[in-house]
């Protein structure tokens, strides 16, 4: 330590020099680092992922999944026709995109590949001979009550916001979950999200917001966040290092 502080005192622009040298490779470095680490690991205990796990128990097939939320604003509902269109909409944007619809989950009709709130509505008319697509609301709230009174539908229900009300029924927003295969590794299930995401984006549901949620869209955004957001970061941590050795010296 001695030598050290010597050489440190003696020669500072050198030591400074040894400094930056050091700064610079480990921050190539950092930029190159990868990490195997599941980004749910570091989820905080909530209402939000308590849910996603409930899910994943109640609904999911043993592989990855993602979910698709619909909103219809505060005061309104989707079990509409508006909402109704929207879920199926969705649906055949997930049959169009062969990144997704390619990597499903095997379909049966205990458990489909899609699981939407809205497939007791929409089972309903089609028995009745009616085109969900275009079924006026009083048509859709009737198909409602009586599709989520029965036991299949029952569990569908679950997938609409808490402040539902089957009375009417009405609620705000509507889950829709689509199942990969149990066969698709996480990287395939990442890919999978991201181009649900991406067809999603130009998806026109009047009077209904669309948002997707996966564990591989989010751990892209936080990948994006982290590759735009280190370079900057550690700039600065160069730039204060080599002011205050400058000051120092």
């Amino acid at each position: 330590m001695h030598r050290i502080g010597s050489f440190v005192s003696t020669r500072p622009w050198a030591a400074l020099g040894i400094v930056g040298a050091l700064t610079l490779v480990l921050g190539v470095f950092a930029g190159q680092q990868q990490t195997d680490t599941d980004i749910t690991s570091f989820a905080p205990e909530s209402e939000k992922a308590d849910a996603y796990y409930r899910i994943q128990d109640d609904f999911g097939g043993g592989g990855g999944s993602a979910q698709v939320i619909l909103d219809a604003g505060e005061g309104n509902s989707v079990i509409s026709g508006a909402g109704v269109r929207a879920a199926l909409a969705v649906e055949q944007v997930v049959a169009a995109t062969p990144e997704v619809a390619d990597v499903l989950a095997p379909s049966t009709p205990q458990l489909p590949a899609v699981i939407s709130f809205a497939t007791p509505i929409t089972m309903g008319l089609q028995m009745q001979g009616v085109d969900p697509a275009t079924a006026p609301d009083e048509v859709i709230i009737a198909a409602a009550q009586a599709g989520y009174a029965s036991p299949e539908g029952a569990a569908a229900s679950g997938l609409t916001s808490q402040e539902r009300d089957l009375t009417i029924p009405a609620a705000r927003a509507g889950l829709l979950i689509i199942q990969f295969s149990t066969d698709l590794d996480q990287t395939g299930q990442q890919v999978a999200s991201l181009a649900l995401r991406d067809a999603l984006a130009d998806l026109e549901t009047p009077g209904i917001s669309v948002d997707e949620f996966s564990v591989g869209i989010l751990f892209d955004e936080v990948q994006s966040s982290a590759d735009s957001e280190l370079p900057p970061l550690l700039a600065l941590s160069f730039l204060l290092i080599v002011i205050i050795l400058a000051f120092i010296y």
